[in-house]
C-alpha cells in the first residue's frame, strides 16, 4: 500500500497501479486497495496516461 502511494503521488501511475494489484492479494490490506485501485485508474486516466 505505502509503495502504491508514493509511486501516485510522484505521479508514476503505471507504478502505484502494478504496486496495488500486488496489495490487494493481502487480506489485511484489501479493502483500503480496491478504494486505491480505482482512484488510481481514475487520476490517469484524466490525467492521459495508460496504465
Amino acid at each position: 500500500m505505502s509503495i502504491a502511494e508514493s509511486y501516485f503521488y510522484l505521479g508514476k501511475y503505471k507504478e502505484a497501479y502494478t504496486a496495488i494489484n500486488k496489495a490487494m492479494d493481502d487480506p489485511k490490506s484489501r479493502k483500503a486497495a480496491k478504494g486505491w485501485k480505482g482512484f488510481i485508474a481514475d487520476t490517469a486516466r484524466r490525467k492521459n496516461v495508460s496504465i
